[in-house]
Formats: structure tokens, sequence, C-alpha cells
């Protein structure tokens, strides 16, 4: 399963969502998706060529589908009540975390999840305008509320969804091996978390590679330097003991890694145009 490190980096946003109640006779053709998404048949049956291959979506039955893929046709005889979901979910913004369940995979979900799959999904749709038959949408959300509920709502379509079939395949439990990224590289994310106060030389030595082996995996894994990505966890960590803790900016400063409180203080200026003494009394005294 993905773990607390990597989820602390998963995105998942909402693309697009529709509801579509097609009559008898009702098809399309020809449509391109670019971001993965989901089906979910309430009623009826739904036919579906994709990519050459024929589906056949009865009710109760749902639909996870990779990006890229070609619609050649949908089609139904008896007509269908149907919801439909796009979204991206990435890992450091860049690996597409949908290809570990390797759809296309099309499952009935048990009764309760079924219920919560067409709850959410019927939600997301309201977040968007109405799109006549429910070709894919071209339109933004309704506004940024909507887009922010959105992704709350594909957050949690997505957590499902990877509960529900993951499960069975215990070697999922490392997303980053399965793109190819070296075995070594979830702990040193983990040691990070723990200790943002390390250097790239010490993680070199902890997980014995060399400096430019440890440039290139994070990177290509990562989208980012070492340097840059330690910066960024010592700086979150700052906030959370500047919000939390007592302690004075100096002894922050020193905890996370910084060889003096000017430099700390500088560093953390230019991320949040606040010195820490002032973005602490703000952020425990937001009235001020």
């Amino acid at each position: 399963m993905l773990g607390r490190e990597l989820l602390s980096h998963l995105t998942v946003n909402l693309v697009w969502a529709n509801g579509h109640d097609w009559k008898p006779g009702i098809q399309t053709t020809s449509v391109h998706y670019q971001t993965g998404s989901l089906w979910f048949v309430e009623r009826g049956q739904l036919e579906a060529v994709l990519s050459g291959k024929r589906w056949v979506l009865e009710a109760g039955d749902a639909l996870l589908l990779p990006s890229g893929l070609l619609r050649d046709r949908l089609l139904t005889d008896t007509g269908v009540v149907w919801w439909s979901v796009g979204f991206e979910v990435q890992l450091f913004g860049r690996l597409d975390v949908l290809t570990l369940l390797h759809p296309p995979v099309k499952w009935q979900p048990d009764p309760t999840i079924r219920n919560l799959l067409k709850g959410w999904m019927e939600q997301a749709a309201q977040q968007w305008p109405a799109e006549g038959l429910g070709h894919l949408p071209t339109s933004l959300p309704r506004d940024e509320q909507a887009r922010l509920i959105g992704d709350g709502l594909a957050r949690a379509i997505f957590g499902l969804c990877w509960r529900t079939l993951s499960v069975a395949d215990p070697e999922e439990d490392r997303p980053l091996r399965v793109t190819g990224a070296p075995e070594w590289l979830i702990p040193a994310l983990w040691a990070i978390q723990d200790d943002p106060a390390l250097t790239p030389i010490q993680l070199c030595e902890r997980f014995t590679v060399s400096p430019a082996h440890l440039r290139r995996c994070f990177h290509r894994f990562v989208g980012s330097s070492p340097q840059s990505y330690l910066m960024e966890r010592r700086l979150e960590r700052a906030c959370r003991l500047l919000q939390s803790t007592h302690l004075t900016v100096a002894a922050i400063g020193e905890a996370i890694g910084f060889e003096s409180v000017y430099t700390f203080s500088r560093v953390f200026t230019e991320r949040f145009h606040l010195p820490p003494s002032k973005w602490r009394e703000r952020s425990t005294h937001p009235e001020i």
C-alpha cells in the first residue's frame, strides 16, 4: 500500500465529471481520454468499444480506465444511467499512479462501496456544468470552490479504488519499484521525513550511493534535486514547530539543520515572504 511518506506526495485532481442518462439507441464515437477515468453504471446496460476491445457494463459495474485510451464507440440498446469522472493521480507530480492498478479493470463493488462510489461521483458531477449527453467536457468547474470540492471527491474515489483493487496484489506495496525506482529511494524518503536535517552526503553514506546517482534518481523520480527536496522538508518541519511549540527561532533552525539563525531566517523569509517570528505570530493569531 502507499505509505505515509508517499501519500504526502500524492496529488489527485478531478479533470471532469458527468452524470449520463441515455435513452435506448444513443451512441457516441471516437474520443480520446487524456486522463484516467472511472465509470459506474447505476441502471441499464452500457456497451463500450475501447481501443478495439468490447466491454459490457451492467447495473452495479465499475470500470477503471487508463489515460490515452481511445473510445471507439459507446452505445446502449436498453437505456442507461451512469456516472463518469476523469482524474489525474500523480506521485511527485510526474508518476502516473493509476498504472499500478493495471487498468482497464472491471469489477462489481459490494453494496457499501457501490453506494459510496455513486454518491461521490454524483456530487463530483454537480461541480461541473451540464454537458448534454455527457461527452468529455471541455469546460472548467463551476468556480474555485467547486474545484476544491471536486479534487477532494476525486481523492476519495481514487482511495476507494486503490483499497479495493490493490489488496489482491501484495507486491504493489512498493509503487516506486514498479516504476523502476531503486529500492533504496523509499527508505531515503522516510529518513528525510524523520530527520530533515540530513544532508545529501549523509544520504549517500547511509544508503551507499554516489552523489551523482543520488541526484539522477531524485531528478527522475522525485522531480527535484536532493538539496531542494531536503530544503522543502526542512521548511515544512519549521512551520509545524513554529505553530505547535514554544521553541525559539534559533532552536528551530538548529533542529532542522541550519548552521545559523541568520541563514534559517533568510531562507524562510524568501520562501514564505515573512520572517519566522512574524509567520508564527500570523499563524497563531490570524486576526492580527
